[in-house]
């Protein structure tokens, strides 16, 4: 989008990982943006980066009409969504599905026409092959989460044929980078406590998607009618191992792998006890059904769509990736 438009971009979920990191890569780019996210979340990083920060909850019709009728932006990227694989499905569609609703009709009411929606590969389903296309057949796996996705594009794709916005749907797979709490902290923390292990060898696929190259993605869309209506999975291109990933981000923080693995056929009632027992003693189990699909899938995305259509491509291969992450984990991670 051109940067001569003195309007900025609302970015939603912007306290956390991949709306905070977009913001942070728009604004590096010259790009006007305003974050918009639940308060007293810690956004020191986004006032240095020249984040204009705007607090209140996407679930909430007056803090969404009070921060669009206030910043009149260009366009919305929506990233604020509820996650986490032992979340109750309720909570999922209030946050997810509800949320988006809401935001989306006080865009319509406040004139803001273009909408960017981060969904999710798991619209999918994650079966186990290779090859899945924008074209694959979306459907329910019983994951809350990924249920919550699929509702939320039905709701705003019918807006869309309505002509009430000028929608593009960015699908990408397991976002990595800096800050990541999911895809890097968390298992950075446990690979240090050595309490990481692997599922079936380590041989399920990670479908690695870098935040910058997502945050590319999003911005090759913007300023491009084509893209209204249309759907794009995202990802590097490349997916790796769940042993390699590991193995590497090990390695960046200077640590062993992990050596034991449980067979699939194993973890699969243990982690449905956990869902059931976890929850009564008031803990949140380790890894839910959610995990332990992303762990066991051999899913592999294409994204020649996006390529062609959005003339983009990952910038950021896998190795440099990683280098960026393990020197960020070396000098900034949290403890």
């Amino acid at each position: 989008m051109a940067a001569s438009d003195d309007r900025p971009i609302l970015i939603t979920g912007a306290a956390g990982f991949i709306g905070g990191e977009m913001a942070r890569h728009f604004t590096a780019s010259g790009l006007k943006v305003a974050g918009f996210d639940l308060p007293g979340r810690d956004v020191a990083h986004l006032h240095r980066a020249g984040v204009a920060f705007h607090e209140g909850d996407v679930t909430a019709r007056a803090d969404c009409d009070r921060v669009l009728a206030a910043l009149s932006p260009r366009a919305i990227v929506h990233c604020a969504a509820a996650m986490g694989g032992s979340t109750p499905r309720e909570e999922f569609m209030r946050v997810n599905l509800g949320g988006t609703r809401t935001l989306a009709d006080a865009a319509v009411a406040t004139g803001v026409r273009r909408f960017v929606f981060i969904s999710s590969v798991t619209v999918h389903g994650m079966p186990p092959r290779a090859g899945i296309t924008e074209e694959s057949p979306r459907f329910s796996i019983g994951l809350p989460y990924a249920d919550s996705k699929i509702a939320t594009e039905d709701h705003l794709l019918e807006r869309q044929a309505r002509g009430e916005i000028d929608l593009t749907i960015l699908r990408p797979a397991d976002v990595y980078g800096p800050r990541s709490g999911e895809w890097v902290v968390k298992l950075v923390k446990t690979l240090l406590a050595g309490k990481m292990i692997l599922i079936g060898g380590g041989r399920g696929l990670v479908n690695v998607t870098y935040v910058d190259n997502l945050s590319d993605a999003v911005a090759a869309s913007l300023d491009r009618p084509s893209s209204f209506g249309r759907e794009y999975l995202v990802t590097d291109g490349e997916p790796v191992t769940w042993k390699r990933y590991l193995a590497d981000l090990a390695a960046a923080a200077g640590t062993s792998p992990p050596r034991l693995s449980i067979p699939t056929a194993v973890a699969w009632p243990l982690v449905q006890a956990m869902e059931l027992v976890f929850p009564l003693a008031g803990r949140r189990p380790p890894l839910g059904r959610l995990g332990l699909r992303l762990l066991t899938s051999r899913s592999a995305y294409a994204i020649d769509r996006a390529r062609r259509e959005l003339e983009w491509a990952p910038a950021v291969d896998y190795a440099e990736g990683m280098r960026r992450v393990g020197a960020w984990i070396r000098e900034a991670m949290p403890a």
